[in-house]
């Protein structure tokens, strides 16, 4: 919980991960949060970095737990867009060794209410037509 206070960029905001099956929470030896630094989000997926060093998951078993078309309970905040947290079920789509014992994970909303989809949605709008107006 004290990773998740303060203002970060996107690129460094935390999300909180937990397994909703019985089988992987034994795996990482019980039902824990683990946690994963944002990469990017949009009104349809999110995509994260997760270290399972500090939890003695190395990158391989990190793959192996991180499957594709596996569910995942999401929570994440976006603090531009919403004082609270984004609470959110999601499907890995896509998961890679990122180097230094991260996995990236890409992961798409499968629950998630209209107004959280518009509200990431225009972040990500914003973000975009930000980054056009910056000069390079």
């Amino acid at each position: 919980a004290l990773e998740l206070v303060g203002a970060a960029p996107v690129n460094q905001e935390k999300v909180m991960i937990a397994f909703p099956d019985e089988t992987r929470n034994k795996q990482i030896g019980g039902a824990k949060t683990l946690l994963g630094t944002m990469g990017n989000v949009n009104g349809e997926r999110i995509q994260f970095l997760c270290n399972g060093d500090k939890h003695g998951i190395p990158a391989e078993k990190g793959k192996t737990l991180f499957f594709k078309g596996s569910d995942l309970n999401l929570k994440f905040q976006v603090k531009m867009f919403k004082k609270g947290y984004f609470e959110l079920l999601g499907r890995v789509s896509e998961v890679e060794d990122a180097g230094d014992g991260n996995v990236r994970v890409t992961v798409k909303f499968v629950a998630i209410t209209d107004s959280d989809r518009m509200a990431l949605t225009q972040f990500a709008e914003d973000m975009e037509f930000l980054k056009r107006q910056l000069p390079r």
